[in-house]
């Protein structure tokens, strides 16, 4: 499930905070769902613990997770929604800058062929 990529220009604390937030949105990580712990996920993935620590943190400062002290971290009742919602959010500015790009004068294809840059790294 979990995939770090040691050789991307994402950090490893980006990679593991982007993950979080696509499981939590998907469903994988529903509302109250206890997240791994970072002693243990910080083992199983080679990860120093402090890295780990601070994507849980951030997650936590985003609203998305809760700490119960010594019980854990919990995905956050409206967590899913308001992730959902962040990226409706991001789509509706990705379609007013295609807009935009397109009143420019760029073309589809060099639009497709930024995006296949991004997505496949080509």
């Amino acid at each position: 499930m979990w995939q770090i990529d040691r050789q991307s220009n994402v950090s490893i604390y980006d990679q593991l905070v982007l993950q979080l937030e696509r499981w939590i949105a998907g469903g994988i990580y529903p509302p109250g769902a206890l997240l791994p712990s970072v002693r243990l996920l910080s083992q199983q993935l080679g990860v120093n613990p402090n890295t780990l620590q601070k994507a849980y943190a951030e997650l936590e400062r985003r609203g998305y997770c809760f700490s119960v002290h010594g019980s854990g971290r919990f995905v956050s009742p409206d967590a899913a929604a308001a992730l959902n919602a962040a990226r409706q959010e991001k789509l509706e500015k990705f379609y007013a800058y295609v807009h935009a790009l397109k009143g420019s004068g760029i073309s589809a294809d060099a639009l497709h062929a930024g995006i296949d840059q991004v997505f496949l790294g080509i």
